[in-house]
């Protein structure tokens, strides 16, 4: 899992402790903007990752030589098979993390103590490297050590489900592999590079922290703030639908379901203020002619 290294982040080492999909995404993303990126894998079995099997698709089923989830997440990296928790693979591994700028992983901090791999252990190696840590609850409180995939913590847990499943269903939304955690891989791999810039302007190196959790809430954040400032309360099941912003154009390319869709927002004179590059007719429209479907 090699790539060439150029980018705005060409320099930067990062080592990556990591498994599945959210955290190695980070670190995938870090490598395609230029970081040489270390994936550390166990020695008898690797990341899991290896071996996941995703919406129907089988290792006979699908490309014998490639597991494209594993693809997704872990692309530009190179690797290596290491036991840290051997007195030669720890020390292997330390050297690895003093040439190191970050320290990325996905071990909840029960597992991190255990194997002796606290900021103040990785620290131990390196003063200087930025620790970012992905968890699917957060490094705080008493779900701190309970794992979790993305379906769980981001899509049902995080409150996305409940979210974007239809009104007045009660059957919740489904998600496509990997959804959540590509959206929080990414907010992580920024907040790596904030940390980078911090630490290039005052030599400080600091702690990135974010969860599956987070990213749940910040992706719904427009629903609780709504939810937090209205002063009707809705049963599950019975919620509100939004007042339609969805017209037919009765125009244009034709969808899978039939005609073509606009969405746009209604402005204080009345027309729509969206659209206008697909249908210049529009922003000159009163939204009051269109009729709401």
């Amino acid at each position: 899992m090699s790539g060439v290294h150029g980018g705005v982040l060409r320099g930067v080492r990062v080592v990556e402790l990591a498994s599945w999909t959210y955290v190695p995404s980070a670190g995938a993303a870090l490598a395609d903007w230029g970081a040489d990126v270390i994936k550390v894998e166990g020695v008898s079995s690797g990341d899991p990752g290896r071996a996941l099997v995703v919406g129907g698709f089988t290792r006979e089923a699908a490309r014998p030589d490639a597991d494209f989830i594993l693809e997704l997440g872990n692309r530009g990296k190179r690797s290596i098979a290491n036991d840290i928790k051997s007195e030669t693979g720890r020390e292997l591994f330390g050297r690895l993390l003093a040439s190191a700028d970050v320290f990325l992983t996905n071990w909840l901090p029960g597992a991190l103590e255990r194997a002796r791999l606290t900021v103040a252990d990785i620290r131990s190696f390196n003063p200087r490297i930025i620790v970012a840590r992905g968890t699917g609850l957060g490094v705080r409180g008493p779900d701190r050590d309970r794992g979790g995939f993305d379906a769980a913590t981001y899509l049902a847990r995080g409150g996305v489900a409940y979210t974007l499943t239809p009104f007045g269903s009660e059957t919740p939304a489904v998600q496509g592999p990997g959804f959540g955690d590509l959206q929080a891989g990414a907010t992580l791999a920024g907040g790596v590079c904030a940390a980078l810039f911090h630490r290039e302007r005052t030599g400080e190196p600091t702690i990135v922290d974010s969860s599956l959790l987070a990213q749940a809430m910040w992706s719904i954040a427009p629903s609780i703030s709504a939810a937090d400032s209205s002063t009707s309360t809705a049963s599950r099941g019975r919620r509100r639908a939004w007042p339609s912003t969805r017209w037919s154009t009765g125009t244009g390319p034709k969808t899978a379901g039939g005609s073509s869709w606009c969405s746009c927002s209604r402005t204080s004179t009345g027309r729509a203020s969206a659209g206008a590059s697909a249908w210049p007719n529009w922003p000159t429209t009163r939204v009051s002619s269109r009729r709401a479907t």
